[in-house]
Formats: structure tokens, sequence, C-alpha cells
């Protein structure tokens, strides 16, 4: 059998030509075997996440500022659930108004209004961020530094020659005490 020492390819044309079917459908099993498994590249998964995260604005990661914050948002969450779930059925009670029942519902109702809009939450905090951000390297720049440093020489200045024109003179009495 001298055709099982040849490329898979060329049993599987000559299969082919014969027009023998079973040792045509062998050979070509034994040509895509060879064939390399195609593999996305190493960065793929990273570009299409990025690409998935750009165009959805509100589901972008959190940046460094973000998750440095994170933990006093949910302290301020929870100590905001736990003032209202305290306070809530005092005011029920003295209003005599709500029922268990109806106050569940309520406090469920709450719950699911703030998971929708966690969201909108975050995307307003990253726009908070990068307005922060934005601004920071406005007064980060060389003129605006010049001119801060100028404004606190010139107040200084105004501040030293108006004590020294205006105040009255201290008497001894006044200089010995201090």
């Amino acid at each position: 059998m001298r055709h099982r020492d040849e490329h898979p390819i060329v049993r599987w044309l000559a299969a082919e030509a014969r027009a023998d079917d079973e040792h045509a459908e062998r050979a070509l099993a034994a040509l895509f075997a060879c064939l390399p498994r195609p593999r996305p590249a190493a960065a793929f998964a990273d570009r299409v996440v990025a690409r998935w995260l750009e165009a959805r604005p509100g589901w972008l990661p959190l940046t460094a500022e973000q998750r440095r914050a994170l933990p006093w948002v949910a302290a301020t969450a929870v100590l905001a659930v736990l003032a209202v779930t305290l306070r809530l059925p005092a005011l029920a009670a003295g209003a005599g108004v709500l029922s268990p029942g109806a106050l569940l519902a309520a406090l469920t109702t709450f719950f699911v209004t703030i998971a929708e809009l966690l969201p909108e939450v975050a995307l307003l905090g990253r726009l908070l961020v990068e307005l922060q951000r934005a601004s920071l390297l406005l007064i980060g720049s060389p003129p605006v530094l010049l001119t801060v440093a100028l404004a606190s020489f010139a107040t200084a200045c105004g501040y030293r020659w108006l004590r020294h024109h205006l105040a009255p003179s201290r008497t001894r009495y006044e200089a010995q005490i201090s």
C-alpha cells in the first residue's frame, strides 16, 4: 500500500479520482485531522471585551478611584437602608397606615428601584471622576499655577502693607503682652 505514506491530500485526490468513496472519506478525515486547530489570537478576547464595553458606556469597569470609593459608597448605602428600615416601622406604627405586608412590599420596591439605578449611578460616578480629572489638569497647568502664586504673593504683600499702615501703634504694655 504505497498511498499510506503519502500526504492525506494526495490520498484523498487519488481516491476521488478512482471514485472510491470509502477511501476518499477516510483520506478526507485524515486530511482534516492534519490541519491545525483554529484558535483566536492571544489578545482577541481582550479586544472583544474592550469593544463591547465601549459600546455600552453604562457598563464600563470601575477605575482605581471608583474602586477606592466603593467601600464608602456601600457603607453609606447600608447606613441609609438601616436608617430607613429602623425608622419606617416607627413612622408606620405612629400613623397606623402600613401593615407588615405593605411595609415589605414598599421595601422590596425600594430595593428593586435602587438596583435598577445602579448602572446610572456608576455612569454618574465615572462622569464625576472625569470632571475631576479634567479640572485637575486645568488647575495644574503652568498659567493657572503662576496666577495662583502671583495672587498669593499680592495678598500677602497687601496684608502686610495694610497691617503696617492701618494698624494703630501698640503701646509698651501691648508689646509686652504679645
